[in-house]
């Protein structure tokens, strides 16, 4: 599994963002921004838009951080979408679920590795 990416931090003076904006905080293209909208609709909903442009609060770009973590982790949109929509998990404890599988990962590869 790929380790959790490291982002720029968020500042905490702004309320909204920018598509630009978030995507160069979430480390993803407009593009790819712009199909997560459609694809996970009940998790970006909050968007708004004024004059046609795409803003972003904070709680959106934890989420688009927390997409592009599980898919990088190879999770498909299925079960992206099943592990934002539980009630029991925010984002920031899927992330920490991953860092932390990530080190059971690597602590069974060096037992393996002595075992070799």
């Amino acid at each position: 599994m790929a380790e959790a990416a490291a982002y720029p931090e968020i500042p905490a003076n702004q309320q909204a963002f920018t598509i630009g904006e978030a995507c160069r905080l979430c480390g993803v293209t407009a593009n790819v921004l712009r199909y997560w909208e459609d694809l996970y609709p009940k998790q970006l909903g909050r968007v708004t838009r004024r004059a046609g442009r795409r803003y972003y609060q904070t709680q959106d770009l934890i989420v688009i951080r927390t997409i592009n973590d599980l898919q990088k982790q190879g999770l498909k949109p299925q079960a992206v979408a099943k592990a934002l929509s539980n009630k029991d998990q925010q984002p920031d404890s899927i992330s920490a679920s991953l860092k932390s599988a990530d080190a059971i990962k690597r602590e069974i590869k060096s037992v393996i590795k002595l075992l070799s």
